[in-house]
């Protein structure tokens, strides 16, 4: 089955304060720099922008990462909110996504869900999703709402 994303691109209301956050947010889990661009910084297959006139800032985003095991996730939790970005659920199990999901919750600048998650392979839910191909991300993946977690992406 082909891929259903190529690419995704958030616009923002702060370039610079985003820019930081998420420059956290994947080193924390080992991604490298941001390819840097003309008013743009894109990791991969993820991307921020600046809002401008007819592209607002983008609403109602949940952004979930793949964390390598629960101390990761608990690591990524703690480094992101001791670096003063908001807590919106601590690390810990979520039963109601998964039997053995452990994810934790923060918000970028713009508001938006940032989850880091992990859990094994072979979930029943994940049965709707596929591995990433191409090394795209290292296993990030984007969801509205839901995380799909451990290096898949919906399909």
């Amino acid at each position: 089955m082909p891929d259903v994303f190529d690419h995704v691109t958030i616009r923002v209301s702060d370039v610079e304060a985003s820019l930081r956050f998420y420059e956290l947010a994947f080193a924390q889990l080992g991604h490298g720099e941001p390819y840097r661009g003309d008013r743009f910084y894109e990791w991969n297959d993820f991307s921020i922008w600046a809002a401008v006139t007819g592209k607002p800032v983008t609403r109602g985003l949940h952004l979930a990462l793949v964390a390598e095991s629960r101390d990761a996730v608990d690591d990524w939790w703690r480094a992101m909110t001791e670096a003063g970005h908001p807590d919106d659920g601590s690390p810990g199990p979520r039963p109601q996504y998964a039997p053995d999901y452990h994810g934790a919750f923060v918000r970028d600048p713009d508001s938006y869900f940032l989850t880091s998650s992990q859990q094994s392979r072979g979930t029943p839910w994940m049965a709707s999703c596929r591995p990433l191909e191409g090394g795209k991300l290292n296993g990030a993946q984007w969801s509205v709402g839901l995380c799909c977690p451990y290096g898949a992406q919906l399909l």
